[in-house]
């Protein structure tokens, strides 16, 4: 299990990197999942859902080279 500070250190390498792959090691996957944004009004619900909202921001599997940092 992930400590709190890894857990926050990885969302931020994945915001930074936009590593579409580490939504599956940040995310519960299974039907539990229930992410809010602020991007979007109501509930995304599964992890299909929440990767796409990922992909929507243009997170690759991989990540991809960008200069927008957290």
């Amino acid at each position: 299990m992930l400590t709190v500070k890894q857990l926050v250190d990885r969302w931020g390498k994945m915001w930074n990197t936009y590593d579409l792959s580490q939504v599956d090691v940040l995310f519960v996957n299974d039907d539990r999942l229930t992410y809010f944004s602020s991007e979007c009004e109501g509930t995304l619900q599964g992890i299909d859902a929440v990767r796409e909202h990922h992909r929507n921001f243009g997170f690759v599997d991989g990540g991809k080279a960008s200069e927008s940092k957290l």
